[in-house]
């Protein structure tokens, strides 16, 4: 009995020796590292897979992800612990990203066990696909050309754009794109196209998404070209246009202007259009479309062309004036020809023959660098149609100038007048007000709109109106203010302000000497007398030539800056800048009138 027991006894100790043996051989071969690789990837998973180890009992795996907050990656976590096989799908994953893994081969004799860790493998990247392209659809098409369209794509740096050859029987790339839209080119009128889209991702080369689904497009039959108004009369006038490919004739639309729409006039298989009975200057809006009639009834329209005026001659041009200005030059006005386009303006030089002088786009045209005590002689007529194709109406009476320059009005400061002022400022004794001087401290900081900002810090309560534009190479600005100025002076304000269109600061510099303006300003304000509100004059700024024109007199209007009102005069050096000015002064919504150069507005 004693001999069995040694003899299980030594089994025992021989068989913990073999395991205990074999388990060190394990562990010790689990300092070979796994070899990992990315074998598939979609746009939510990425499938790894790696070489066994010799003696493993699992694999843990491990990842990193790039923080784009961060700009850089994270610290590894664990995906999963116990992996028993060689391979592993990482799932619910971002579209269009990068991560990193590395995996452990581990020994663990049972359950209740530790885990004894090998070498980790070298890492690998793995890089999702893009989302799948979704939402294509055509956003315009035309007879030549379209606008394709499509949803923004989870993970994509860009998008592929494929159209299918039929006679190829295969897809062409047609471009690349990072936006969400593309423009396809030179396309036949009225034939089927097919697309498709993908994203891409770059990074770690370039990872492709699926393709979207495919898209049919027909275009639209071919445009109708060089559609114009060909020839014009008194009493009628005919519209012409070139013939469209493969098409079954064309619609006709006109403007109604009673009822504000355009209706369809005339089905047409002819390439012109006349319109007899009319009077001079009687004209309306034309657009014109291709059509195509299928074998099965149906109608396939083309796209409408842009409007075209169809008249007949435009009247004379009524009421020709000639003004001399203040830059060796006239200034020529006329009444506006209703409809037209634009006028031509004709010169002759004392007993000369007449020559062309310039277009105008509006009733009015400067003519410049003039001589002296020389008579010169204008005609305008009026005209429809674009600058290849244009329909004259008859000149309108001459008007024949003798020129003389207009002379600056004198100015209306004393010869010994103190151009700095006190502290800038100076006294209409006339007027009753306080004004700033002709050359006063503030001319050297420019302006900027962080002084308006901040006026309330040193009590002046104020409104304004800015008028900018550009004109003769320079961003100008015209300002008015008006407002309580301290608290024992209200009144207005008139500055010009000009600065370098490089400038990107909205900083203006005080306008130049040879930058000033003819100006004027008188400030009214309101009151009531006997129950009834009025406006009583407060005081006036005369005409002269200025950059900052001012006014101030006593008495507080905070909380009631409506009660102050500015008629202010500017003369402009030309009708460029006229209508420039004229244009902001209805954005800002202020009424104004115009008498040849001089532009007079209200801001209250």
């Amino acid at each position: 009995m004693k001999r069995l027991i040694n003899s299980v006894v030594a089994f025992v100790l021989c068989f913990c020796m073999i395991a205990s043996t074999t388990a060190f051989a394990f562990a010790a071969d689990l300092a070979k590292p796994a070899t990992i690789k990315v074998t598939a990837a979609t746009d939510t998973k990425i499938t790894l897979k790696w070489s066994a180890v010799k003696g493993a009992t699992g694999y843990t795996l491990y990842r990193r992800d790039y923080n784009m907050d961060k700009k850089g990656w994270d610290d590894w976590k664990q995906v999963k612990k116990a992996i028993t096989s060689t391979s592993y799908t990482d799932r619910n994953l971002k579209a269009g990203y990068k991560y990193i893994y590395r995996v452990t081969p581990y020994y663990r004799k049972n359950v209740f066990s530790d885990y004894e860790y090998g070498e980790t493998s070298k890492q690998v990247a793995g890089v999702t696909k893009p989302k799948q392209v979704t939402g294509l659809k055509s956003i315009s098409v035309g007879d030549r050309e379209l606008v394709l369209g499509w949803n923004k794509t989870d993970g994509a740096s860009g998008y592929q754009i494929y159209q299918y050859d039929a006679a190829k029987k295969t897809w062409v790339r047609l471009g690349v794109t990072k936006a969400i839209k593309f423009t396809v080119k030179n396309l036949s009128p009225y034939t089927s196209v097919a697309f498709k889209v993908r994203a891409y991702h770059q990074i770690n080369g370039v990872t492709y998404g699926d393709f979207s689904s495919t898209l049919n497009v027909t275009t639209k039959p071919d445009d109708v070209r060089n559609f114009k108004l060909a020839k014009a009369s008194q009493n009628s006038y005919t519209l012409t246009w070139s013939a469209s490919s493969g098409v079954t004739g064309y619609q006709l639309g006109k403007y109604d202007k009673e009822e504000g729409a355009w209706k369809v006039v005339k089905t047409i298989s002819e390439r012109s259009y006349t319109v007899n009975g009319l009077y001079v200057g009687d004209s309306d809006l034309y657009k014109i479309r291709s059509y195509i009639k299928t074998a099965d009834g149906k109608y396939v329209y083309g796209v409408w062309s842009e409007a075209v005026v169809g008249g007949t001659i435009p009247k004379a041009p009524q009421n020709l004036k000639a003004a001399a200005n203040t830059d060796l030059g006239l200034a020529l006005t006329w009444d506006e020809v209703e409809n037209a386009a634009g006028y031509e303006v004709y010169l002759k030089e004392g007993d000369g023959a007449w020559h062309y002088l310039g277009t105008a786009r509006s009733n009015n045209f400067t003519h410049n660098n003039l001589t002296e005590k020389r008579f010169y002689t204008y005609k305008v007529r009026a005209f429809l149609g674009s600058t290849d194709n244009r329909i004259y109406g008859n000149f309108g009476k001459e008007v024949q100038v003798f020129y003389e320059p207009v002379e600056l009005p004198e100015s209306p400061y004393p010869d010994d007048w103190d151009e700095t002022g006190v502290i800038g400022y100076l006294y209409d004794p006339d007027e009753q007000c306080f004004y700033t001087a002709a050359d006063p401290w503030q001319r050297n900081f420019g302006y900027n709109e962080l002084y308006d900002n901040t006026a309330f810090l040193i009590a002046i309560f104020i409104e304004t109106k800015r008028l900018k534009f550009n004109y003769g190479g320079k961003d100008w600005m015209i300002q008015i203010w008006k407002g309580q100025y301290g608290y024992v002076l209200y009144g207005a304000e008139i500055g010009v302000y000009t600065k370098d269109p490089d400038r990107q600061v909205e900083h203006y510099d005080c306008a130049s000497d040879d930058d000033k303006l003819m100006m004027e300003m008188t400030v009214y304000q309101q009151q009531e007398v006997m129950g009834t509100k009025v406006w009583t004059k407060a005081f006036h700024r005369p005409y002269n030539k200025e950059w900052w024109i001012t006014g101030f007199v006593p008495g507080n209007k905070i909380g009631r800056l409506n009660e102050i009102r500015v008629l202010a005069r500017i003369t402009m050096r030309d009708y460029d800048m006229l209508n420039k000015v004229k244009a902001e002064l209805e954005r800002n919504e202020l009424e104004y009138i115009v008498n040849g150069l001089d532009i007079t507005f209200i801001y209250e």
